[in-house]
């Protein structure tokens, strides 16, 4: 709340600019979560109680031995499932300031270009590691 009074922002603006990007990643975390949860939980009502809907055909392709139509629900939910789970997944990341392209492939900071084109370790990636080693030989002593 202390960056509202700085920016002297309304409650709507607060909202909007402050609080909803501070909850975005966990929101739509529970998000992923439920999505999961519930397309578990509508098929296992479906298989024991409903008599329509995919459970429905899953579990009376079951009991005729169908086994091309107990593969296709079973394959069109996974699909689904990992289509939606990838999709929240990057919008999680997007949230959460999912970074740049070198970032995420785990390259980033490695080199530098000192003057003269040639690239050199980074003092931004390394020192981080020396200074560890650094201290772990000291506290060995």
């Amino acid at each position: 709340m202390r960056a509202r009074r700085a920016l002297s922002l309304s409650p709507r603006a607060t909202f909007i600019h402050v609080l909803l990007p501070a909850i975005a990643p966990q929101l739509l975390t529970g998000m992923r979560i439920g999505l999961s949860l519930t397309l578990l939980g509508t098929l296992i009502g479906e298989m024991f109680g409903g008599e329509h809907g995919i459970g429905y055909m899953l579990v009376r392709a079951i009991n005729l031995a169908d086994n091309d139509t107990t593969m296709a629900p079973a394959l069109l939910l996974m699909v689904f499932a990992i289509g939606a789970n990838w999709l929240l997944g990057l919008a999680v990341r997007r949230a959460a300031g999912g970074g740049n392209r070198a970032r995420r492939s785990g390259r980033a900071h490695v080199f530098d270009h000192d003057d003269a084109g040639r690239r050199a370790p980074s003092t931004a990636y390394w020192a981080p590691c020396a200074a560890t080693v650094t201290s772990a030989r000291w506290d060995r002593n």
